[in-house]
C-alpha cells in the first residue's frame, strides 16, 4: 500500500495483528509493517521500520481528552537524518530556503489562525462559533490523535552537508510526547 501524506512518501506493510484487548493499552491494538516514511522533495530525511509499527491506545488520556489518544511504538527503526542544502535540519533554522519546515501542511495555518485569534480583543475571545461536528471524527466517531512516539533499538545515520559518509548511532532509544496530540 502506498500513500502520499504531506510531502513525504509513506509505505505501509500488511496488518499483522488486531487485538480487541488493545483497548486496555496493555497490548498493541494494531501491528502493521514493514513501514517507511520519506524522503520528500525538500526534506531528505527518512524512517524505515522493518519490524513494523505497534499502535497502542492510551485509555486514561483518551478519557481525559475525550478523544482516542494513540501511542506509536517502533522497534529497531532505521532513521536517516540528512542536513538540507541551506545547512538546515528538518527545516530549522527558519531562515533557510527552500524550507522543509512545513512537514504537516495545514498545521502551520491552524497555528497562524490561532495566533490571529489571540491578537483579537479580549471580548471576542471564545465568541467564535465552532464548525458543526468539531470535536468529532468522521461519522460521529471520536477524534483520533497521536500522543507519543517511542523508538527502541534504533539505528540513526546522520549525514552532514560537507561530509560524504554518514555518522552512525546504534541502540538508540527514546520517546517523544506530542503536547497538542497530532490528529
Amino acid at each position: 500500500m502506498r500513500a502520499c501524506v504531506c510531502v513525504w512518501q509513506v509505505r505501509l506493510g500488511r496488518v499483522h495483528g488486531v487485538s480487541l484487548a488493545g483497548v486496555t493499552g496493555c497490548v498493541p491494538l494494531l501491528t502493521i509493517g514493514p513501514c517507511s516514511v520519506g524522503p520528500g522533495p525538500e526534506e531528505k530525511s527518512s524512517l524505515i521500520a522493518p519490524d513494523g509499527v505497534c499502535v497502542y491506545i492510551d485509555p486514561l488520556t483518551s478519557l481525559i481528552q475525550q478523544q482516542v489518544v494513540l501511542t506509536v511504538a517502533i522497534h529497531r527503526p532505521q532513521v536517516s537524518i540528512v542536513q538540507g542544502d541551506g545547512f538546515s535540519w528538518l527545516g530549522y533554522p527558519e531562515d533557510t530556503e527552500p524550507s522543509s519546515r512545513d512537514l504537516f501542511p495545514g498545521l502551520t495555518q491552524d497555528a497562524q489562525a490561532l495566533g490571529s485569534a489571540d491578537a483579537a480583543p479580549s471580548s471576542a475571545v471564545g465568541t467564535q462559533d465552532q464548525p458543526e461536528g468539531e470535536g468529532e471524527g468522521e461519522g460521529g466517531l471520536p477524534p483520533v490523535a497521536v500522543g507519543r512516539v517511542s523508538l527502541s533499538e534504533g539505528q540513526v545515520a546522520v549525514l552532514v552537508q560537507s561530509e560524504r559518509v554518514p555518522r552512525y548511532l546504534e541502540g538508540v532509544r527514546g520517546s517523544l510526547t506530542l503536547g497538542k496530540h497530532y490528529r
